[in-house]
């Protein structure tokens, strides 16, 4: 089986891996033809888990996954062009800015390469160039996007590895950030290749284990993926049922614990697992998705998700948890109805009231997830023109006149209006940034009110000062 190349551009995530490569806009030899893909949306999921992502409506997985089946993992993106004859060598760089600053580079001995691990909802740029003994090959830059749905991953060893990020919420105004949580199943059989993705290329510093700990459910007593990761191992909460769920007050200090890891940001990326990463797995992160502002859809999406991974439908059961009175269904009813707020109050109410969470931590867990509100720019202090004066304005030239005005205060330009009436109906103006305006092609005999004003700049619009005394001029040439 080919091997897939793995990529990640969001900075969050990957920023000990971004090369610190400038693509130059060097004239090359010649062009590197019939590059893809080009100016498309590219999707990375396929099958029966695009259909449920895209097509999403509640209960839908029960119709589409396949028992012991695994439709889950992400498909690549394939680049290809046309080869170059005598290049041994092909570098394509990628970034998610349009001047592909700070890119990520892969070499290939073809003229094609698959890459996974980019992230939903993103526009990326990238180029391809070679070298050949005639000279400097490339492609030119090129864009695709891929399309907004969730990022399942693909790990060695381990299933339903998914990242939270994608996600808009606050009404668009944030966004999940990709690569600050990842879940999935546990870590017991993470290949080295598994291990090498999650510590090198998402950074995981802490894995929250779920598990019971007890003979039924052993935990180790460190991270599989060594000494560099913080191990935390919580007996997790389920649900809302009466004796494992969030709603029975003896569950309280296990469920602040979990929530808590979530507020301090040296933790940062935290992989979270149960055994099959569905049920505790799904109840932490639902109550993390619905402080965040996750809207219904998208939770229960991204709960259902699980059942298209075989390591998470192991125990044969059907995905009945989020319809009629599913225990999913049941747990999100707990929230809706536990005061008369939105979903997310109702939330940050259960978490103070319940848990004892300080709004504190409740902000810091959503400032360690979410991108920042943009802060809008203050708008310029742009000072208001002076008056302008002119000092003359004379029939000088044939059907001519010529205007001069002192400069006025704080001015960019000026407008020179002119008409054959004092209130200036049916007007002519035009712009200058000269102190001399030549009025031309009057009519002989005309009178003409001539008056002028000065503008500034608010970035393009333009902030006038008052107009200036009125003159009249009578063409007499």
């Amino acid at each position: 089986m080919k091997k897939l190349l793995s990529i990640v551009l969001s900075l969050t995530l990957v920023l000990g891996l971004l090369v610190g490569i400038q693509v130059t806009d060097t004239k090359a030899d010649g062009t590197i033809t019939n590059v893809t893909p080009n100016g498309t949306k590219v999707d990375l999921l396929s099958g029966n888990i695009y259909d449920f992502c895209a097509n999403y409506e509640l209960g839908r997985a029960k119709a589409l996954y396949k028992r012991r089946s695994d439709t889950y993992f992400p498909t690549a993106v394939s680049f290809k062009w046309n080869p170059i004859s005598g290049a041994n060598n092909y570098v394509l760089v990628i970034a998610d800015n349009p001047q592909i600053k700070n890119p990520i580079t892969f070499n290939t001995s073809v003229n094609s390469i698959e890459v996974e691990d980019l992230n939903p909802g993103q526009t990326y740029y990238y180029r391809v160039g070679c070298a050949t003994g005639s000279g400097h090959y490339d492609s030119g830059i090129k864009s695709f996007t891929t399309t907004n749905l969730p990022k399942t991953i693909t790990v060695g060893g381990v299933g339903n590895t998914r990242d939270l990020g994608g996600q808009y919420v606050n009404g668009g105004k944030q966004r999940v950030r990709f690569g600050r949580v990842i879940r999935g199943t546990n870590l017991d059989s993470v290949t080295d290749e598994g291990k090498d993705k999650l510590l090198n290329l998402y950074g995981i510093k802490t894995e929250l284990d779920l598990r019971k700990g007890d003979s039924s459910e052993p935990v180790p007593g460190s991270s599989p993926l060594g000494s560099s990761v913080k191990y935390v191992h919580i007996s997790g909460v389920e649900y809302t049922s009466s004796e494992k769920g969030i709603s029975n007050p003896k569950n309280y200090d296990r469920t602040k614990q979990e929530i808590l890891l979530f507020a301090d940001p040296s933790n940062f990326p935290i992989y979270v697992h149960c055994q099959i990463g569905r049920d505790r797995t799904g109840t932490i992160c639902f109550l993390i998705e619905s402080l965040l502002g996750m809207d219904d859809y998208d939770m229960f999406r991204d709960y259902e998700l699980s059942y298209f991974s075989k390591h998470a439908n192991e125990d044969l059961a059907d995905p009945d948890a989020t319809t009629n009175n599913g225990a999913f269904a049941r747990m999100v009813r707990y929230l809706r109805e536990y005061s008369n707020g939105t979903m997310q109050e109702n939330t940050e109410r259960y978490m103070k009231q319940e848990l004892g969470i300080t709004s504190e931590q409740i902000a810091a867990i959503k400032n360690n997830i979410l991108s920042p509100i943009p802060t809008p720019k203050p708008a310029p202090k742009v000072k208001t023109p002076g008056k302008v004066s002119i000092k003359s304005a004379k029939n000088s030239k044939k059907k001519t006149v010529v205007v001069k005005y002192k400069k006025a205060t704080n001015a960019k330009g000026y407008q020179v209006w002119w008409a054959t009436n004092k209130k200036f109906k049916k007007a002519k103006k035009k712009f200058t940034t000269k102190l001399t305006y030549k009025i031309k092609k009057l009519k002989k005999k005309k009178k003409y009110f001539i008056r002028v004003r000065a503008y500034n700049l608010n970035g393009k619009a333009k902030i006038y000062g008052p107009y200036s005394k009125v003159k009249k001029v009578k063409i007499k040439k």
